[in-house]
Parts: C-alpha cells; structure tokens; sequence
C-alpha cells in the first residue's frame, strides 16, 4: 500500500521525525556527560539512523551505499553499510568483516566535530557527524521544493494472509 507526497515535503518531514528521535537522544548523551563513552549507548544511534538513511537513498532513487559515500562522505559505505547497519538491525553485537589475513575493526562514538575514523583496517562511525551530515543533506533538500511526487510504502494489505495472522486479526475486531 502506497502513499504519493511531494519530495521535498517527505524529506522535511523525515529530517523532523529525525531531529525529534536521534536529535533528542543525542542531546540527552551530551547533557549527561560521562568519563568515557563505555556504556553510554551509542549503539542505539546506529540503530535510529541507518533505516532514515536507507529510506532517504530509495527517495532518492539511489542504492544506499552511493547515498552513504556521495551525500553523506563515508569513504568505505558498502563495508560501512554491512558491518553498522546489517549487524545491530538484524543482530545484538557488532561484526567484524575478515578478508584474508585482515580483520577490519569497528568503532561508535558520539563527538562534537570529532568525524568518522576510517583507516588502518578500522571504521569509526561518529553518531554526530552521520547526524549532522544527514540532517544537512536533508535541509538542502527541502529547499529545493522538489515538488515531484515519490511513492512511499504506509502500509501492506493481506489478500490471504497465513493462518497465525488471520487468527490475530480476528482477535483484534
């Protein structure tokens, strides 16, 4: 089930529903300063990011790892992609990637100005700068008044759903 709206409206929208979640989660973390960054949390601000991200690119008609690297500066985004977002969405830890006799390290911080560490088989995804340079694309976006229609996903009809489904739905007539 699909909804037409107008780019630029769906981009402004999707940059305040981002900005009232990680904005505000990243305002509690930085209210609330710790010694060090152990225990904080920051894994949460990967998981809150990475599916705005990949809707942002399907409204852009880009693959993701394109928008990552092009829109959003990560040097390495098909790896950057698969260690962050494939690991904590669909898994509770994150994954090293291994190639050869290489083991390619990860790392989540939240910095003010500290940026991505990308280098000596390390990827270091700042939660802050990923934000601010999402929420920058988005606000450039939105001025355009890109007023072409995109089709977004708000839905899924059942036609002949399976039998656990059908029995909870008649369980919330």
């Amino acid at each position: 089930m699909y909804k037409e709206f107008p780019k630029s409206e769906y981009l402004s929208s999707i940059s305040k529903r981002l900005a009232n979640e990680l904005g505000f989660y990243i305002e509690l973390i930085e209210s609330n300063q710790h010694s060090s960054g152990a225990g904080v949390g920051f894994w949460s601000g990967v998981r809150m990011i990475m599916p705005v991200i990949e809707a942002v690119a399907e409204v852009e008609e880009m693959k993701i790892e394109d928008f990552m690297g092009e829109a959003l500066g990560i040097p390495v985004p098909a790896l950057t992609w698969r260690m962050f977002r494939h690991a904590l969405i669909h898994n509770d830890q994150l994954q090293h990637a291994i190639y050869q006799d290489r083991t390619i390290n990860w790392g989540i911080s939240l910095t003010i100005g500290g940026g991505h560490i990308m280098m000596h088989d390390h990827i270091g995804v700042d939660i802050k700068t990923l934000y601010t340079d999402l929420q920058t694309y988005l606000e450039q976006k939105t001025q355009e008044g890109d007023t072409s229609l995109v089709k977004i996903a708000v839905g899924f009809e059942y036609d002949n759903p399976p039998d656990d489904i059908l029995k909870e739905l008649e369980l919330l007539k």
